[in-house]
């Protein structure tokens, strides 16, 4: 008779899981995963093997649950009610660069700073940066390698200054969390709780030209960014817009890159490109932001060109991506910018590819539909519309005991004890889906809700790719 208990299950899908781990590293000739080194591994920044990213998605969730198991409810509540202060340390430390101090020339990589000394190179308090850094340290980011001294490690290298993942406490950690602070009045006040308007997002409660009504919210609200005397009306899109806005703009364009990279480029050469890339086709990114998909993706397009259409100034930022990664791409044609708003005709009639990344979960169901009806008016038979984006599982338990038929492999669905869209593995993903709320009044959907909306574009689906990555791609065609 098999063991049906909680704790034994989930040991044996740490055990196994961890065991293909090492497996697929010995095979790639490759080292275990380190924390304590102040370098990234092979896998954090490429792609890593279809068993491994499997391997790893089973390991993280089981421990994730195996945590929620045995952890003392309340404190589990009060420790993520508190959860804010880590957005707020992250954000201190980009602020600081601190993650450079550590990483000068003078500085044993090994063996960090006496935090007297990192205070006094940042201009900060000691006592007060020393119980900053010790939280991070709990959270592995950063390392505490005698008492009072700290040192970089694999996760805050990704906090120095021009890595991409830097910019992130910087509209996170900033705007993100101070839209935050209206969340739930915004979800509550009647003016605006039933509201799909991108205007009426949390962010416009805080940023924009509205406050809660919520008497026990009342709170004055700053209208003005920090620097400026402008106050910032509307939305996320205007805000950026702003020329005093421009660290936001730049950080949002580069926090794009960041959530593309997060699990290597690679995970797109798991979509069958060579449907597609014919002699003289055009593949059109709309909302590219600075193209990096396409300069993901050159390396197996052998003939096709893309067309990356943005918002003028974010063409220009693209343009100078590509100059500083890739600029014969630029030289030779491969690449090209267009501006161009999405809410308008797609100029680009007949491609063999439309892409639209991350774009939809940006915009509430009017918009989103206006945006798919215009690239459904370009599109020709044999023109695909493919839709990257996050698709929201829904979080099922499981039954209290192990299924008695062996389980279909060809499901989605994770292994028993495991809620079955893999619980906390998604933990991005369900950031994102409030994110969307928090910042767009926009929603991340479930398959059912995309195909709806393809339905009312008069579009349908062809197929789901599942990739290396967070994000599935949605195959789309007009309809016949």
């Amino acid at each position: 008779m098999s063991d049906t208990s909680l704790l034994s299950s989930l040991l044996n899908l740490i055990t196994t899981a961890t065991c293909s781990l090492q497996s697929e590293l010995r095979g790639a000739g490759l080292p275990e995963p380190w924390i304590d080194n102040a370098a990234l591994h092979p896998w954090d920044e490429e792609t890593p093997s279809k068993k491994y990213w499997d391997a790893r998605r089973t390991l993280i969730s089981a421990l994730g649950m195996m945590t929620a198991v045995v952890q003392n409810p309340r404190e589990k509540i009060i420790c993520d009610d508190l959860g804010y202060h880590h957005s707020a340390a992250l954000n201190f430390i980009v602020n600081t660069h601190m993650a450079d101090v550590l990483a000068a020339p003078d500085v044993d990589e090994r063996i960090g700073l006496p935090v007297s000394e990192i205070a006094r190179r940042t201009g900060t308090h000691p006592a007060k940066t020393e119980r900053v850094l010790r939280f991070l340290c709990m959270y592995h980011t950063f390392q505490e390698t005698s008492p009072g001294v700290f040192a970089n490690n694999k996760v805050s290298v990704c906090l120095k200054e021009g890595h991409p993942t830097a910019e992130l406490p910087l509209i996170w950690a900033d705007v993100g969390f101070r839209s935050a602070t209206a969340f739930s009045a915004t979800l509550r006040d009647p003016q605006t709780a039933h509201s799909m308007r991108i205007e009426d997002a949390p962010f416009g409660a805080v940023f924009g030209n509205h406050t809660s009504k919520s008497t026990s919210e009342s709170e004055s609200i700053p209208k003005s960014v920090p620097g400026t005397t402008s106050p910032v009306r509307g939305t996320i899109f205007e805000f950026l817009s702003r020329p005093e806005s421009e660290v936001y703009r730049s950080a949002f364009a580069k926090t794009m890159v960041t959530l593309d990279i997060m699990n290597g480029a690679l995970g797109y050469h798991d979509l069958p490109w060579d449907r597609w890339d014919k002699e003289g086709a055009v593949f059109v990114e709309a909302g590219a932001s600075t193209g990096h998909l396409s300069n993901d993706v050159l390396s197996v397009v052998k003939h096709a060109k893309f067309i990356n259409q943005d918002l003028p100034e974010v063409c220009l930022q693209g343009e100078k991506y590509f100059a500083e990664n890739n600029a014969e791409a630029i030289r030779s044609g491969r690449v090209k910018f267009q501006p161009n708003d999405f809410f308008t005709e797609q100029p680009v009639k007949g491609a063999a590819i439309y892409i639209l990344s991350n774009i939809i979960h940006d915009w509430p169901d009017n918009e989103a539909l206006k945006i798919l009806k215009h690239i459904g008016d370009a599109m020709i038979p044999t023109s695909r519309l493919l839709v990257m984006e996050i698709v929201i599982v829904p979080s099922l338990s499981q039954s209290r005991s192990p299924p008695s038929a062996p389980v279909d492999q060809n499901t989605n669905d994770a292994p028993w004890p495991l809620p079955k869209d893999y619980g906390i593995v998604n933990r991005y993903p369900h950031h994102q889906s409030m994110e969307m709320i928090n910042t767009f009044n926009g929603l991340d959907r479930t398959l059912d809700e995309y195909v709806a909306l393809f339905q009312q574009s008069e579009l349908e689906l062809v197929e789901v790719h599942r990739i290396r990555k967070l994000v599935s791609i949605m195959e789309v065609k007009k309809k016949a």
